[in-house]
């Protein structure tokens, strides 16, 4: 389940559950009893180690809410500012999200099957298959942000 969900959210939700490769598997999120994913738009989301960051997402085990619970939180506006300079690509709500979404789900499969959270190299190629994913023809972003 997916809440809460800003008019925007859902329109870009909406554009990836179209998307053949990676919208079955947000369906399987979004009806799992074992997930709650909460979305937060805010401003001037930092990073303590870049003094930057689009977006982030972290996993809970075992909340009042679910057995999981993954809260993700962006900044399109400064991830809007950086993408086309950092990744030469620009950068939509719905690329955003489903770059999140991706991780949360790298890190769904992995709980699911070892009880264990995935190492970081699964996770960012999951979160830029899902964001390339969304992109089409591209261009495509190739590197994640702690690939450099």
């Amino acid at each position: 389940m997916l809440t809460p969900i800003t008019p925007e959210e859902f329109f870009a939700l909406a554009e990836i559950r179209r998307n053949a490769l990676i919208g079955p598997h947000l369906i399987d999120l979004e009806t799992s009893k074992e997930i709650l994913i909460r979305l937060f738009a805010v401003q001037k989301l930092l990073d303590d180690d870049t003094g930057k960051r689009a977006a982030k997402h972290r996993t809970y085990l075992n909340t009042p809410h679910a057995k999981l619970e993954s809260v993700i939180e962006y900044d399109l506006h400064l991830a809007q500012d950086y993408y086309p300079r950092l990744y030469n690509v620009h950068i939509t709500l719905t690329h955003l999200l489903a770059h999140e979404l991706g991780g949360v789900w790298a890190t769904f499969r992995a709980w699911k099957t070892n009880r264990q959270p995935p190492p970081d190299n699964m996770l960012h190629a999951e979160e830029l298959a899902w964001e390339n994913a969304m992109r089409g023809k591209g261009p495509y972003r190739l590197i994640h942000g702690e690939d450099k």
